[in-house]
């Protein structure tokens, strides 16, 4: 470590970021963009930004899903690296994990419907559970057995002679164990003390000491503790991976381990107990071989040392506000410099628009023609509009990265001020670049004035920034008050529909009704088109209206005007700060400062969550109905199904099945009469052969199956699997495990038909000994690990329309409805039927095992004769892995 980090002093690196960078394989990836890395990798960058921060504690909020038990065991050791050279904390809330990365973690704790039923150290928890009565079989992981005694699934490890626990007995045991007893004393210090674990630690000499201790009553008590007197072999210095602290002369031992056996806590239990046990123990340890496990105490009395270190936590962030604030510019400028793409074309429309716009109003500036001066009036609405739509593709931009800035945020990396800021100055000379170009493209094409030595072009350049950096700003503030894409997209549509309707424009100022007349007076379009209309009249149009009487209507009125100032009060274009033009900027100004205070006001305030709230909820009356109406037709057309399968002959029985079906609603009325909840219940018991539809039965056999993937800088090919030979024949299930970088999953596809792109797939397949035909897709299924779903569909559609598309012709309609039923039923998922897709996640906690369940469904509708399941239990516990394989 110390050779590393002397490399990176050299090379100008930051030390600690470089060796977070190699311990988690991200310096291979260091320059790729994160859209294009690979899931296990965001999991890897996710952990390295949590550790390269100044953080003691690290929550991870299942941290590992979908991650294959190498990369896992990887990730674990990896944090655990991290906490040990920083010396923080990690607290991950998991549902599954192998033996060996369970072996990673110091302490666990396990819930039980909400219950505590375990708080202590990871090496006691198996044999925690022992004492009261639940053996571990060999074959059994640790973390399996553990939650299936927190799910109410532990009958099959009680042994034969004890009693039967339930929860409430499990919690009460461990209320009266001495790892609660233990926690509870840390807990309640008056003093900071530091607790830390150690094993197998040489060179540690200890004694017994005799200390005076005083109550809240100012009583004086005479304890015995087993303290840390010398260290051997620079142990102070030099800590094993498996110890979370370095042991000190002054340490105290709270609690002690010989030989793996459940450790014994020294400083709880009564107080005159303390001493013999103290004695007992410290004799043990003097004889004491193999393996020692021993907890530590030390009290934190550096005092002033540690001001310095601890006043950066006092503070609500990190870095002040100047400095956050140029760090969030610098991202900015880089995710604009990666986005050039879109800058460029953005540009580029642009310079369309404007040599549009000059071309369709070639050189009709500056022409005593009233259609010209009409034309030349329309050119100013069209500039204002079309330099403000230019900016509609940030919109969905900001909505993207939004999702980072909550993270962000709520991590305390920044102020909400900061990236606001960061935004506005970003936005700046993109808006700058677009208003330019735009300009110069129109305003020499179209012949616009130029009078006052070219101060009036200047002053419509600046009018179109100002406009530009508004319509950047509004679509800002839209995205952060818009829950969700749809949502902010007609938003944008209302807000250009109401700046176009009250531009002046479209419909001319005397005819708007007076009640919406304020609409107009605080639209920033119309005082942008005013403005431009009075630069190019007042300067372009400069001769008396006597000389164009005859061609120009509107100079009759004014015959001793200028013909520019007579056509301004002709268009209602005159108002009462006409004098003043600084006014038109002060108003874009402030609408532009107006929307990003908004836009400040709600990202500080406002989150949105990641659910999908475009998707209506379901009425809970609606959905009844909806489910008995369903019922009744099941039921209706269940005998007309049996009746045409019996006269086809495809059943072996011709007496038709016994049906018994049975439907129960629970109305319960509040005070007020409403129905505040219900309750439904539907069975249907049907012998499966009458009405399943008959499965095609294929043996697919494969041999010396190989697949070389390229790489995509290198070009080295890389074997994602070789020779690889075997079958699987109907009424069986064969597991793919093992490999590495998803080589199972590889071999998952070819096997499909799915063969990945960029390598070289080579191999017999068979089918029934025969090649696959071109029709062996329609017999097969492929449940992927996230798979996509209409969300605006319920679940039985979603299973009807799949059935509807993939089972042949000569099903009919019902018995389609009868076979959609029966994967319901056996999926579990009756239940929630009538739930849209999309608000699963506003369900109950097991919203990740329906969405499984649900993918699983939508291949069995189709009725396949081979299923291929990609990860079907990953990110599940326990009971949701242990419900797909049975019903699996």
């Amino acid at each position: 470590m110390r050779k590393f980090f002397a490399y990176a002093l050299v090379e100008g690196q930051d030390p600690f970021l470089e060796y977070v960078m190699q311990i988690l394989d991200l310096k291979k990836i260091e320059n790729f963009r994160v859209s294009g890395i690979s899931d296990t990798d965001r999991d890897k960058l996710t952990i390295a930004e949590l550790a390269v921060g100044t953080y003691s504690v690290m929550v991870y909020d299942q941290p590992l899903t979908g991650s294959d038990p190498a990369m896992t065991y990887d990730l674990v050791n990896t944090i655990r690296a991290v906490c040990r050279v920083q010396q923080s904390s990690a607290v991950m809330a998991l549902n599954h994990l192998s033996e060996e990365a369970f072996d990673l973690f110091d302490r666990i704790i396990l819930l039980g419907e909400g219950h505590l039923l375990y708080q202590g150290p990871r090496q006691d928890a198996v044999t925690y559970f022992a004492q009261l009565g639940y053996m571990k079989p060999p074959h059994v992981e640790s973390w399996e057995f553990l939650q299936d005694i927190a799910a109410e699934n532990g009958m099959q490890y009680q042994l034969p002679r004890s009693n039967i626990q339930g929860l409430e007995e499990l919690v009460e045991c461990y209320y009266s164990s001495d790892h609660y007893l233990d926690v509870i004393r840390v807990i309640g210090k008056s003093k900071e003390f530091i607790t830390y674990w150690v094993e197998s630690e040489p060179g540690i000499g200890l004694s017994l000491k005799e200390s005076t201790t005083f109550n809240s009553n100012n009583a004086e008590n005479q304890e015995m503790e087993v303290v840390v007197t010398k260290l051997l072999n620079k142990s102070r210095y030099i800590s094993g991976i498996e110890s979370s602290g370095n042991i000190q002369v002054g340490d105290v031992v709270t609690g002690i381990s010989i030989n793996e056996e459940p450790m014994q806590y020294l400083a709880t239990g009564p107080i005159f107990d303390h001493k013999q046990r103290l004695t007992k123990v410290f004799s043990a340890l003097r004889h004491a071989q193999g393996h020692i496990r021993l907890q530590f105490e030390r009290s934190d009395n550096k005092g002033n040392e540690d001001e310095p270190r601890w006043e950066q936590f006092q503070r609500p962030y990190v870095q002040p506000w100047s400095k956050s604030t140029k760090t969030l510019i610098q991202r900015q400028l880089r995710i604009l410099k990666q986005l050039h793409v879109l800058s460029t074309l953005r540009v580029i429309q642009a310079c369309i628009l404007g040599i549009f716009a000059g071309t369709l109003f070639y050189k009709l500036g500056g022409q005593y023609n009233l259609q010209h001066m009409n034309s030349v009036r329309a050119l100013g609405f069209v500039n204002t509009m079309s330099i403000l739509l230019i900016n509609m593709p940030q919109l969905p931009l900001y909505m993207l990265q939004r999702p980072t800035f909550y993270k962000h945020r709520d991590r305390r990396f920044f102020r909400t001020s900061s990236y606001v800021v960061a935004h506005c100055v970003t936005n700046l000379p993109q808006a700058f670049i677009e208003a330019l170009l735009y300009s110069v493209c129109v305003y020499f094409l179209a012949g616009l004035a130029m009078g006052n030595n070219g101060l009036v072009f200047l002053d419509y350049l600046f009018q179109m920034f100002l406009v530009a950096y508004f319509g950047s700003s509004i679509f800002f503030f839209l995205s952060a008050v818009a829950s969700i894409p749809e949502i902010a997209n007609a938003l944008a549509g209302l807000i250009v529909s109401i700046f176009l309707l009250f531009s002046g424009f479209v419909i001319y100022p005397s005819n708007i009704p007076q009640y919406w007349r304020w609409l107009m007076q605080i639209n920033p379009i119309r005082w942008a088109n005013i403005s431009f209309c009075d630069q190019q009249f007042s300067y372009g149009y400069k001769e008396s209206c006597i000389k164009y009487l005859n061609q120009l209507t509107f100079c009759k009125a004014n015959p001793e005007m200028a013909s520019g100032k007579a056509y301004l009060i002709y268009a209602e274009l005159v108002t009462s700060v006409s004098g003043k033009p600084y006014v038109p900027y002060m108003i874009l100004i402030g609408w532009t400062l107006l929307a990003l205070l908004m836009a400040l006001m709600f990202l500080n305030n406002i989150e949105f969550s990641q659910i999908s709230q475009s998707v209506p909820q379901i009425n809970e009356r609606k959905f009844s109905k909806n489910y008995l109406h369903d019922v009744e037709v099941y039921s209706s057309s269940l005998h007309g199904y049996i009746e045409d399968s019996i006269e086809s002959g495809r059943y072996k029985s011709l007496e038709p099945p016994k049906l018994a079906s049975s439907s129960k609603i629970v109305l319960s009325e509040g005070e007020n009469g409403s129905v505040e909840s219900w309750r439904e219940e539907f069975r249907v018991e049907v012998e499966s052969e009458h009405l399943t539809i008959p499965v095609t039965p294929i043996t697919l056999t494969f041999l010396d199956l190989s697949f070389a993937r390229s790489g995509k800088v290198t070009k080295e090919e890389g074997i994602d699997f070789e020779n690889v030979s075997g079958y699987a024949k109907p009424g069986t299930m064969l597991a793919l495990v093992g490999g590495a970088n998803g080589s199972a999953a590889t071999l998952l596809k070819c096997l499909s038909g799915r063969i990945p792109p960029g390598g070289s797939f080579t191999g017999d397949i068979r089918v029934n000994s025969t090649k696959p035909s071109a029709d062996f897709s329609r017999s097969v299924g492929y449940a992927e690990q996230l798979d996509a779903h209409q969300p605006y569909l319920t679940i039985r559609e979603s299973l009807q329309f799949s059935a509807s598309l993939r089972l042949t012709n000569g099903i009919s309609k019902t018995r389609r409805h009868i076979h959609v039923e029966l994967v319901l039923d056996q999926l579990g998922l009756q239940y929630y039927a009538n739930h849209l897709v999309g608000s699963l996640r506003d369900g109950t906690g097991k919203t990740y095992e329906v969405a499984k369940k649900l993918t699983i469904a939508v291949e069995l509708a189709a009725n396949p004769s081979i299923l291929f399941l990609e990860e079907p239990i990953s990110g599940l516990d326990s009971s949701g892995t242990s419900a797909i394989l049975s019903i699996l």
